[in-house]
């Protein structure tokens, strides 16, 4: 893995809120907060440079965790860009980047924390996801996709309809009991999104309620995840240098 590499997953690991190391898909596929299917189809929109936000309600419940987690599956050479305020994202400003770019926002939210980004310059950042060569990432709290989209489009961030559109994913997570689970996910459809994913708690099942992508597509994420799985590949970094030379093949370490 080289030094471009090394950036982006100490770009990741600045995430971390939690000590220790950053956990991985296959983390969470240990702990049951996503299944099989549904860990495939979030790798892969970030597998193929698409856009995604983490949400849930209170603190604590593990949406940067699952943020840091899916953007170990950005495509090869594209560059993770930490949102420190609106000075980076001026500098984001023109045409498209070379490499492509993914800016991250360590949450959408209120107060003076490090790579906290709010009011205004919110939606120019969302304007991003609908650029040319880049992609965005990032968190907020909110419990259910209607409460995120008055969040972002009511007042003071003033998100556009449009803007929001082009958000590939949203992935909605809860806490209950011990558990840590996502409980929706909306996927983009015609400037709009719709679900796809629902967790049940009666029997911690997560249920397929929309369509599903390029099934082909989807089957080779779920086979790559499933062998790192079983081979108890769970450290992020081990996992990304493997998704390079599997399922990226043939990959580089970017520029």
């Amino acid at each position: 893995m080289g030094d471009f590499e090394r950036r982006n997953q100490r770009a990741i690991d600045g995430l971390n809120q939690r000590g220790g190391r950053m956990l991985s898909l296959v983390d969470l596929l240990d702990a049951g907060t996503v299944g099989l299917d549904l860990a495939a189809e979030l790798a892969q929109a970030a597998g193929r440079g698409g856009s995604f936000l983490t949400a849930a309600g209170p603190g604590g419940v593990g949406k940067t965790t699952l943020m840091g987690a899916v953007l170990a599956f950005l495509p090869p050479g594209t560059e993770i860009v930490t949102v420190e305020g609106p000075r980076t994202l001026a500098g984001l400003a023109g045409g498209p980047p070379d490499p492509p770019q993914c800016a991250v926002v360590h949450e959408i939210g209120a107060g003076s924390y490090y790579g906290y980004l709010w009011g205004p310059a919110v939606a120019a950042y969302l304007d991003l996801a609908r650029a040319a060569g880049r992609s965005i990432a990032s968190n907020l709290h909110a419990e259910t996709y209607d409460r995120a989209a008055g969040q972002l489009t009511g007042p003071p961030l003033g998100v556009s309809v449009e803007a929001l559109g082009g958000v590939d994913l949203l992935a909605f997570m809860a806490r209950v009991g011990p558990k840590r689970r996502v409980t929706s996910v909306w996927q983009a459809a015609g400037g709009a999104h719709e679900m796809t994913w629902r967790w049940s708690p009666g029997d911690d099942a997560f249920e397929r309620v929309g369509p599903a992508g390029r099934e082909d597509d989807l089957r080779r994420f779920g086979d790559f995840l499933e062998r790192a799985w079983r081979d108890g590949c769970r450290e992020m970094e081990s996992l990304r240098r493997r998704a390079l030379d599997q399922l990226f093949a043939p990959a580089g370490d970017g520029p």
